[in-house]
């Protein structure tokens, strides 16, 4: 799983450099978030409020994740469901 994620990951970046070095750790929205996971908007946007799943505001009300974030959290609830506890 963690490994299909990961590739998953590498094609989203893949996805959205266009050649520009700058991009290699883009922002996401949450959707793209939520299409990534195969969650709910709901889910993520919870993740996000919790402080769960780090974000950022652009303006006044967009939230944009980076992947190295979402791949993050993901390492954490591995963590989490291997040691049935949050390790830090």
């Amino acid at each position: 799983m963690a490994k299909e994620n990961k590739s998953e990951a590498n094609n989203l970046i893949n996805e959205e450099v266009d050649g520009n070095l700058f991009n290699l750790d883009p922002f996401l929205s949450p959707d793209r978030v939520a299409q990534f996971l195969d969650v709910s908007r709901a889910f993520v946007y919870a993740r996000i409020e919790s402080g769960e799943l780090k974000s950022k505001c652009v303006g006044r009300k967009l939230r944009r994740v980076r992947v190295s974030w979402v791949l993050e959290w993901i390492k954490e609830q591995s963590k989490e469901s291997f040691y049935g506890k949050k390790e830090k």
